[in-house]
Formats: structure tokens, sequence, C-alpha cells
């Protein structure tokens, strides 16, 4: 697991491969909350290893350490569930 002292936290996250940029908790906005990849997500930019979902994958992409949860939104087809995905 990728700790704060790493520059990342991944709270609750069931994801590994992008975290907040910031401290979180239970109650956190994930609409709100700033991502960035983690040292197991830029792995997977290149290598393609894990077999991610074509969604996920893209959100991984776009995940740049500036971009909050809307901003990915935003970018992504309409109905697609980021915040599910952002958990």
């Amino acid at each position: 697991m990728i700790s704060e002292s790493n520059g990342y936290n991944l709270g609750n996250s069931r994801n590994p491969v992008f975290a907040t940029t910031s401290t979180m908790s239970d109650t956190t906005d994930l609409m709100q909350a700033v991502f960035a990849k983690t040292p197991l997500g830029q792995q997977e930019i290149q290598s393609r290893s894990m077999g991610l979902a074509p969604l996920v994958r893209r959100i991984l992409v776009l995940v740049d350490g500036k971009r909050g949860g809307a901003d990915l939104a935003a970018l992504l087809p309409s109905g697609s569930d980021v915040e599910q995905i952002l958990q």
C-alpha cells in the first residue's frame, strides 16, 4: 500500500494505480479531491500488465496530480461512473 510518506494517500481506495494527493477521510468528496498516479500506476502506463478496463485506464492516463474528480469526469463520456472508479 502506498503511504502518505510517499506523497500519496489511498485512504479507503480500492484502486492502487491512483491516489489523492492530500489526506483523505471517509467523508472526502472524490469529485473535489485531486488525484496523482502512484508508482504502480506509472508502471501500468508503461507495461499494461494489470488488464485494466478501458475506462479505468483512460482515467489513469488523465490523472496528473492537478485534476480533481470533477475535472476527470468532464473529460469522459457522460454516464461514466467516475466516482465509483475513483473510490
